[in-house]
């Protein structure tokens, strides 16, 4: 699954940064909400039975702190460049807010639950959007729902496995019903809780029938196969800017495969997977941050402005270099310090 998550993570960034593969990290960000169901079942069944609050915890340990540094990192960017970067981000896909119209209790309220800090409060927990101070925001309040349920899912499938196919299916009603009555796709079925569960729920679903599904003898090729097939899929027709959401359905449906082959047993990539899964989610943490931090550079003259590519596709290569930057900067000195105590945890 590593290697996956990496490849997803690339995809977001290559979506915020330039017009190659159109829609795609729409659905990269379900793809990674397909693994994460599948892994926290998986954790939880094999590694936290009747320890729940170590499983907070070490979600907590997971989730948080390098967010919390991205967060500090990004208001301080905010504060020595002026909210004039921060402003012109928004139109150049950085989605944030002036840090100026935000009270302490808004920066708060983002910062620990990771929802929209303006508008009214019960339906900024439940309908995630735009602006932010920092892009991430809006996915914590979505995964932090899914970690808090989880012990619940799999509980019901233990006790009865139909109770959690009744659920799955009532997931289901709300989406149904947004896309039946023509809602907007981004805030009702993507960015919202309930719109993007049933997806969590899928992933477990798959953890729960992993033995159900034929051994595949060319997991390598296969693998290959399903993700240029996945990426063929956004690299030709409509752009990014004409949802086409048919598509980005169908492309979960890919995900499912490939989630499917890499998670069967195999020989290789053991320790590059595992490396690759800590990296693609620092990657997907920092990139905005790293897209501010060019935009501050080429803010100070033109020449950096060329020599970067700003406003061009070719943007994506510094894009990528300074976000791989950062994330190394946060893995040696947040995850893998953490990463420790978290596997403690799982054994004690």
């Amino acid at each position: 699954m590593g290697i996956f998550r990496l490849i997803l993570s690339i995809e977001i960034v290559i979506f915020h940064s330039c017009t190659m593969l159109g829609i795609i990290g729409y659905s990269a960000v379900f793809g990674f909400y397909l693994m994460s169901g599948y892994a926290i079942m998986l954790v939880l069944d094999q590694k936290y039975e009747n320890r729940l609050g170590k499983f907070w915890l070490n979600r907590w340990l997971k989730l948080y702190p390098a967010y919390a540094a991205v967060f500090a990192a990004s208001m301080l960017l905010y504060v020595l460049c002026g909210n004039e970067v921060v402003i012109a981000a928004q139109k150049e896909k950085l989605f944030v807010a002036a840090l100026d119209s935000y009270s302490f209790q808004e920066i708060c309220r983002e910062l620990f639950l990771g929802y929209q800090c303006k508008g009214h409060v019960s339906t900024a927990l439940l309908l995630n959007g735009f602006p932010t101070i920092t892009t991430q925001a809006w996915t914590h309040s979505v995964n932090l729902f899914f970690y808090l349920t989880a012990p619940l899912l799999i509980k019901l499938w233990k006790r009865n496995k139909l109770y959690y196919v009744g659920l799955f299916l009532l997931s289901l009603v709300y989406p149904l019903f947004t896309y039946m009555a023509g809602l907007d796709f981004p805030t009702y079925r993507y960015r919202s809780v309930f719109g993007s569960y049933f997806i969590f729920m899928t992933g477990g679903f798959l953890y729960f029938l992993k033995d159900k599904f034929p051994v595949v003898k060319y997991k390598g090729m296969l693998f290959v196969l399903l993700n240029v097939f996945y990426l063929s899929l956004f690299a030709f027709g409509s752009g990014k800017h004409e949802l086409t959401e048919r598509k980005i359905w169908f492309s979960v449906i890919i995900e499912v495969c490939i989630l499917i082959v890499a998670t069967q047993k195999t020989e290789w990539g053991g320790e590059l997977q595992r490396a690759c899964a800590s990296f693609s989610a620092d990657i997907y943490i920092v990139q905005k941050l790293a897209r501010a931090m060019i935009m501050a550079i080429c803010s100070i003259s033109p020449v950096f402005a060329d020599w970067l590519g700003w406003g061009t596709d070719f943007v994506i290569v510094p894009m990528l270099l300074v976000s791989a930057m950062l994330a190394i900067v946060l893995y040696v000195f947040i995850d893998r310090p953490l990463g420790k105590i978290r596997d403690t945890g799982r054994h004690t």
